[in-house]
């Protein structure tokens, strides 16, 4: 079996340390370290990225298609049916794509990848099926279709299962979040006192400790977990980091008048739950809640430092003092990878 050379330090840390306890025998431990091999090139990111690719090219082949006048001469033919007809056939297309990936999930469920991405092909047909279900009712507000795309996208997912049409219902919601605040009856930008960037962020948590308790204790139900827990960190990471440059303003010339160091309290808040996810994440081995930790702890960091230094301070200087903090986190980071890869203790080089 050929794994990649990430997935090989980890099987031989795990191998080892079985060894150690006594789990496994030195016979039973050298046959199962035989049983695998490090490939050279890690052929599942290249299928991974290959079909990102693929589909980002077909969109682009789209827009490019669009573009073209006898091509639109072209389109206007053909979707000159009514809208309740495109509505029927985009309907159709999405249900064909999802019950093509359906198949292709259970007769070759190793190619996760190429699955994926017939799944998406049949969520981009189930939108625009969406889109012009909206224009058969005259619905002119977009609340409401991210509303309706995001428990349509909901309802698939769970049903299917499929954890990238679940994801899709997540993004529906944020997507609802920006309309609705803006929607002829949205709560508008300010709500109980908070602006929308805020709300983003408390939605982001709320999501994460609702995949928790609805999925995190069902191991049936990981995935959905994991696809939950990305998005709502996103979302409470990124709307952190806006409310640490905006504050609680939603008027430009009210924030041009207050200085960015008032605004300190939001980069402090920003900062202690970076450092929890951090704590988090190592104490109970998550990753995902480590990565987001430390991806938005130092962006905070430097976020700061052009904030509070960019004007007054001389720019050679400026790069100079930034040259070197890349420099000493870089070694830093080098050499813990250094030490992790010696302690694999691996009886053959990987």
């Amino acid at each position: 079996m050929q794994v990649s050379k990430k997935e090989g330090r980890i099987i031989d840390d795990a191998l080892t340390q079985w060894k150690e306890q006594g789990v496994l025998s030195q016979e039973e431990f050298e046959r199962l370290n035989r049983a695998y091999s490090v490939s050279s090139f890690d052929w599942k990111q290249l299928a991974k990225y290959s079909f990102y690719f693929a589909i980002l090219s077909i969109v682009i082949s789209v827009i490019i298609a669009i573009g073209d006048e006898w091509l639109i001469a072209l389109f206007q033919k053909v979707f000159s049916a009514p809208d309740i007809a495109k509505c029927g056939f985009f309907i159709a297309c999405s249900m064909v794509f999802y019950t093509l990936g359906l198949r292709s999930r259970s007769a070759q469920p190793h190619k996760v990848f190429s699955n994926e991405a017939i799944m998406l092909v049949g969520i981009l047909a189930n939108a625009v099926a969406i889109h012009f279900l909206g224009e058969v009712f005259s619905i002119e507000d977009t609340t409401y279709l991210m509303a309706f795309a995001t428990v349509n996208y909901a309802v698939l997912g769970i049903l299917m299962p499929s954890h990238i049409v679940w994801g899709f219902s997540l993004l529906s919601v944020g997507l609802w979040f920006v309309f609705e605040a803006s929607g002829p009856f949205g709560l508008g930008e300010y709500f109980l006192g908070v602006n929308v960037p805020i709300r983003f962020a408390l939605l982001g948590a709320a999501m994460t400790a609702g995949g928790y308790a609805l999925f995190a204790k069902k191991p049936e139900h990981l995935g959905f977990y994991v696809t939950t827990k990305l998005i709502g960190l996103a979302y409470l990471f990124i709307a952190l980091w806006v409310v640490s440059l905006v504050g609680n303003h939603v008027s430009l010339v009210a924030w041009e008048k207050v200085s960015q160091f008032s605004l300190i309290h939001w980069s402090i808040l920003l900062t202690i739950v970076s450092l929890y996810a951090i704590y988090h994440g190592v104490r109970f081995k998550d990753d995902i809640v480590k990565v987001y930790g430390l991806t938005f702890f130092f962006i905070n960091l430097y976020t700061r430092y052009f904030e509070y230094f960019w004007q007054d301070m001389h720019k050679a200087l400026f790069f100079a003092i930034l040259a070197l903090s890349f420099w000493f986190f870089g070694s830093r980071a080098e050499k813990i990878y250094q030490v992790s890869l010696s302690s694999s203790s691996s009886p053959e080089a990987r």
